[in-house]
């Protein structure tokens, strides 16, 4: 698994959006995980089927109408084991800078269950399906008010920008992890590997990822045993294999952070 960045090339352009609808399709599995992080902001609408959106280490259960926000540089993907289609939405920083709105210093709510958020996607929708002289000032007013929209109904937290430099630092750590979380990991080895010490790891991955080191090596173990499972392994290889010194403390982990036990994932 490897996280990327996505660089969006959208800046000058009067339309400074991605906004797709993406049908997934899982085809009898789980489809991989895509791990991807950018500064805009996401913000996710489900139309039809269900998935989760992995969004740190958080899974977030999605199915028809509800909405998700991804906030600027979190890691994050969808996920399901069916079906889902969702449209996509990502916002260039730029332009909502130049309209007052730093969404890099705004941690919104990730779940939405709001008529008036919904309503108001609703409103891109149409903007973009509407083929007419006015269309780009309408795809642009109507993006505005629905991030207007989130920061007068779901903004969470309001805070100073994240340095660059620690931010590119806590991207290599998790590049590392990923590389190597079927292997034994502490805190001292992470740290000492990426020259850093074991304080200002523990310190610096909590600022960036609203989450502990060990949260998330257990989390990114749980996936990949998950995947293991669905794909017809038995759960102690699964656990094995995911860097798990033991079945009990898989067992007791995995229903943790998956809100299931092992046994459920198998497929009958």
């Amino acid at each position: 698994m490897k996280v990327t960045y996505e660089t969006h090339t959208l800046k000058g352009e009067l339309l400074p959006f991605v906004f797709t609808l993406l049908p997934i399709r899982a085809k009898g599995a789980p489809r991989n995980i895509l791990l991807n992080w950018h500064e805009n902001i996401e913000i996710i609408y489900c139309i039809g089927g269900k998935g989760e959106v992995l969004c740190g280490t958080k899974f977030i259960p999605i199915k028809k109408g509800d909405i998700v926000v991804v906030n600027s540089n979190l890691f994050h993907d969808i996920i399901t084991t069916d079906s889902a289609d969702c449209y996509y939405l990502i916002v260039e920083n730029d332009f909502c800078r130049s309209n007052g709105i730093d969404t890099t210093k705004i941690t919104f709510n990730e779940f939405i269950d709001s008529e008036n958020i919904r309503k108001a996607y609703e409103e891109v929708i149409d903007a973009y399906n509407t083929f007419d002289a006015f269309r780009t000032a309408a795809i642009r007013n109507s993006v505005l008010g629905l991030i207007l929209s989130l920061c007068k109904e779901q903004a969470a937290e309001i805070y100073n920008t994240v340095d660059d430099e620690g931010a590119r630092r806590i991207m290599e750590i998790i590049e590392y992890i990923k590389l190597h979380f079927t292997e034994k990991l502490t805190l001292e080895d992470i740290a000492k590997s990426n020259g850093i010490s074991r304080s200002y790891l523990v310190h610096e991955f909590k600022k960036y990822t609203k989450q502990t080191v060990i949260n998330y090596i257990n989390t990114i173990r749980c996936i990949n045993a998950r995947s293991l499972i669905r794909n017809g392994m038995d759960i102690s290889s699964a656990a094995f294999s995911s860097g798990f010194e033991s079945v009990s403390y898989f067992t007791k982990t995995y229903k943790k952070y998956m809100s299931v036990c092992p046994s459920v994932e198998k497929r009958g």
